[in-house]
């Protein structure tokens, strides 16, 4: 969109973390119908990553437009070389604009930097097929699926894995 100012940080400012949980709601709410339960989900594993948030190995990339929230994708370092793909969400007004390779990009050079040898995520099936698409493109593959009923609906939680 023309005369938009669409920038990405990674400093974690105030307000950025109920932003993040936030747009999770109301965008899963709408996309794919979950709950509020869903939204609390996301507040204790968002609250989880911040507090024990460690710059060395973890990070998150805050996409605003026109100075306002408008998307994240963060890293987790976790045990054994690996890292976990998390929070990774474009409000609708900015998807389509290569946003998503972008964020990507930056996520697997901080990886590879930081010397992870494997990412994954977990995702459900109802996630937008162009995540999905984008996840593939970029060499992660469907390791696993579990059939849930969570967040007053019915869904596979579906992993990705990529080694890097």
């Amino acid at each position: 969109m023309s005369g938009d100012d669409i920038t990405i940080r990674t400093d974690i400012r105030p307000g950025d973390i109920g932003d993040l949980i936030a747009l999770h709601g109301t965008a899963y709410f709408e996309d794919v119908g979950f709950d509020t339960s869903f939204e609390a989900y996301v507040a204790a594993g968002v609250g989880e990553f911040f507090i024990s948030f460690d710059p060395d190995n973890d990070r998150v990339w805050i996409v605003e437009r026109d100075g306002r929230f408008a998307g994240s994708i963060a890293l987790k370092g976790r045990t054994g070389g690996e890292a976990q793909l998390r929070y990774f969400l474009l409000d609708s007004s900015v998807r389509g604009q290569g946003l998503g390779r972008r964020l990507m990009d930056e996520l697997l050079a901080f990886a590879r930097s930081r010397g992870y040898s494997r990412i994954y995520l977990l995702t459900d099936e109802e996630h937008t097929p162009a995540a999905v698409h984008l996840y593939l493109s970029y060499g992660f593959r469907r390791t696993g699926e579990e059939r849930l009923r969570r967040w007053g609906t019915s869904e596979a939680e579906q992993r990705y894995e990529m080694e890097l």
